[in-house]
C-alpha cells in the first residue's frame, strides 16, 4: 500500500471517528432528554433513533443486511471461520484502496477502510494462544 494510501485511509478513520464521537453524543443527549431541536429532527428524518453507520453505503448497507439473517460478514465467519474471513476482508481493502482514484473515490477508501478496521475486530476475537 502506497504512503498515499495509507494516509488517505488516516484521513478517513479520522473523520469516520469524528462522526461517531457526534452521533454518540446525539445519543446522548436524546437519551437524557437535553438534546437541541436539529438532533431531535436528524433523526426524525431517518426514521428511527440508530447510527448514520447502519444506513450508508460503507458501514452496513442494506444490500448486506437481510430480514430474518444476520449480516453477510457474520454469515461468512459462520460459513468459512474466521480466519478465512479476515483474508477476504484484507483482499477487500485492498481491492479497494488499488481502485479508489478510477472508480469509487474517497468512498472506497472508507470501505477500504471499514474492511481492514473489520480484520482487526476480527482478529481480537480470536482468543490469545497459551504458550
Amino acid at each position: 500500500m502506497t504512503d498515499e494510501i495509507k494516509k488517505a485511509l488516516e484521513k478517513v478513520n479520522a473523520r469516520n471517528e469524528k462522526k461517531m464521537q457526534r452521533l454518540e453524543e446525539d445519543e446522548r443527549q436524546l437519551r437524557e432528554g437535553t438534546a437541541k431541536s436539529q438532533v431531535i429532527a436528524n433523526y426524525l428524518k431517518l426514521g428511527t433513533v440508530q447510527h448514520e453507520k447502519e444506513l450508508s453505503n460503507v458501514n452496513h448497507p442494506s444490500h448486506y443486511n437481510k430480514p430474518g439473517r444476520k449480516e453477510c460478514i457474520e454469515e461468512m465467519i459462520d460459513e468459512y471461520g474466521i480466519m478465512d474471513t479476515i483474508i477476504f476482508c484484507k483482499m477487500n481493502a485492498y481491492k479497494y484502496s488499488y481502485r479508489f482514484d478510477e472508480k469509487g473515490g474517497a468512498e472506497d477508501l472508507e470501505k477500504g477502510a471499514w474492511y481492514l478496521n473489520k480484520a482487526v475486530e476480527l482478529l481480537n476475537r480470536i482468543p490469545p494462544k497459551c504458550e
